[in-house]
């Protein structure tokens, strides 16, 4: 096993918890109602997967809807120190549950309707 991935899967100190939980609560003031913590009714929701019988228990669930917010959302939880990453359908879910989720945001795309590349400013 790498050492970095000795690292995601170490169990998190006592202590780190708590750290996530006030980034997350950061992540929100700083980015909006998009983004939800644990105990939020829109967290709940967000974070149920297609296959119900796993739980992916991150630090924040955000559903963005626009490009300004994805953007905004991976600049701020960088500065942060937590982890991104993205689901759409809830597919892969025990994948992503077998991993530590507490320093994690876990974005939700279902609420974006297209894509767009610009060949020139990409």
């Amino acid at each position: 096993m790498t050492e970095i991935a000795a690292r995601r899967t170490t169990p998190a100190g006592p202590h780190a918890s708590q750290q996530a939980d006030v980034r997350a609560e950061r992540l929100r003031g700083l980015c909006g109602d998009f983004v939800h913590l644990p105990g939020d009714e829109a967290s709940d929701a967000g974070r149920r997967p297609w296959n119900v019988a796993v739980s992916q228990l991150a630090a924040a669930v955000a559903e963005p809807t626009t490009v300004e917010e994805i953007s905004l959302l991976v600049r701020v939880a960088a500065a942060l120190g937590l982890r991104v990453t993205a689901q759409s359908t809830g597919h892969a879910a025990g994948i992503l549950a077998a991993h530590r989720l507490d320093d994690v945001v876990l974005v939700r795309t279902g609420h974006l309707r297209g894509v767009y590349v610009d060949p020139y400013n990409h």
